[in-house]
């Protein structure tokens, strides 16, 4: 099994940390985080590429996705701040070779006060861990 997570989420909490210090990062789903700006950063898939599939049946690469979750509750602010961080996860997965898929602003209907924006994130990953833009 061709296995990122842990590398991938390090750094790129890394760099969402290094522009919002009080930023809580996170692998777990909470409806309504406890504390703000919050980041729920996952790997939300990973399947091999059957095409490239080697003899012996071991995984030659994987495509992998990964989403980005940044929520703000600032009075004033917060749409900023969501998008101050969401850059920052966007270019370093985009300085990784993953591409941006998706961003969307979406409602957060449990508290109509918590802006919330979601990326998603594809590249496909070599056995040797070298990513590659698709």
């Amino acid at each position: 099994m061709i296995d990122v997570e842990n590398e991938i989420y390090t750094m790129v909490t890394d760099a969402a940390e290094s522009v919002e210090s009080n930023l809580e990062c996170s692998g777990v789903f909470q409806r309504v985080p406890q504390s703000f700006p919050y980041l729920y950063l996952y790997q939300m898939n990973s399947s091999v590429q059957t095409n490239y599939i080697a003899s012996g049946r071991k995984d030659t690469y994987a495509n992998v996705a990964f989403e980005a979750r940044v929520y703000s509750n600032l009075t004033f602010g917060a749409k900023e701040q969501v998008k101050k961080i969401m850059a920052a996860v966007c270019d370093k997965f985009k300085e990784l070779g993953f591409i941006l898929s998706s961003c969307q602003w979406v409602p957060n209907m449990e508290d109509p006060t918590i802006q919330q924006m979601i990326g998603r994130f594809t590249a496909a990953v070599g056995k040797d861990n070298t990513i590659y833009s698709r």
